[in-house]
């Protein structure tokens, strides 16, 4: 019986855009030319190459419609997708925040009339004070 660790790699092998086959070898993608599924592109193993070898699609090596695959990584992907828009909203938030805290700022430095020159030079001055030793 096979744990659970080794299903969901098993799994995560399977899906999406086949690069390999469980034999190692690449994988690429053929043309259906059946009756039951004729121009229908699909993915398969490179040492069955030639379709007389072909004894069915579950023979044990790969074997996958290209619809399949390309469904299978926009499901991976759909979560992804919904994080990083997570991570916009949150990041313009910040933005929005930032500004009205650098609005305020300028607001306080029109007020004061303390130009950004000033406060510059009054930074280095404190600075070179505390350099200084008492």
């Amino acid at each position: 019986m096979s744990s659970s660790s080794e299903t969901s790699m098993v799994d995560s092998f399977d899906r999406g855009v086949p690069s390999k086959c469980v034999c190692g070898a690449g994988v690429t993608i053929f043309t259906s030319r059946t009756q039951e599924n004729p121009g229908r592109p699909f993915f398969r193993c490179l040492t069955k190459r030639d379709a007389k070898s072909w004894t069915n699609k579950r023979d044990g090596h790969m074997f996958k419609w290209v619809e399949d695959a390309v469904y299978e990584e926009v499901q991976d992907a759909l979560p992804k997708v919904g994080a990083m828009a997570n991570e916009i909203v949150k990041t313009k938030s910040e933005v929005i925040a930032l500004n009205a805290q650098k609005r305020t700022c300028d607001e306080f430095s029109t007020k004061h009339n303390i130009d950004e020159f000033s406060t510059k030079q009054n930074i280095d001055e404190f600075r070179q004070k505390q350099k200084k030793p008492s």
